[in-house]
């Protein structure tokens, strides 16, 4: 992942400016962890970000995954196992907070 993306994404996420949801990358009751990286990239191209607008309701559209430099559309970490961000996201066991530590030290 590309340092300067990761260090926006992180900060975004611990900055509680974003409420945190699950299901889709963004709904009416807030964002995702990936939404979060998909409103960064809309602020930075000037779009208006809707899901649809990119083509994925809960997963990274390529052109996000391509500007943060991540090789998957939900990438994996690995806590006593395998997850994916979203997955981790959707438990409801970790902050965005927590989220932004592990994406921090493992992506």
């Amino acid at each position: 992942m590309k340092p300067e993306i990761k260090k926006k994404w992180t900060e975004a996420l611990k900055s509680g400016e974003y409420k945190q949801s699950s299901g889709f990358l963004q709904n009416q009751n807030g964002f995702c962890c990936l939404g979060v990286l998909c409103d960064l990239y809309a602020k930075e191209n000037r779009i208006i970000w809707k899901e649809e607008l990119l083509g994925h309701r809960t997963v990274l559209p390529v052109e996000v995954m391509r500007w943060a430099g991540l090789d998957r559309n939900n990438p994996y970490i690995d806590l006593d196992r395998p997850y994916s961000l979203a997955g981790l996201n959707d438990l409801g066991e970790h902050s965005f907070s927590q989220i932004a530590a592990i994406i921090e030290t493992q992506l």
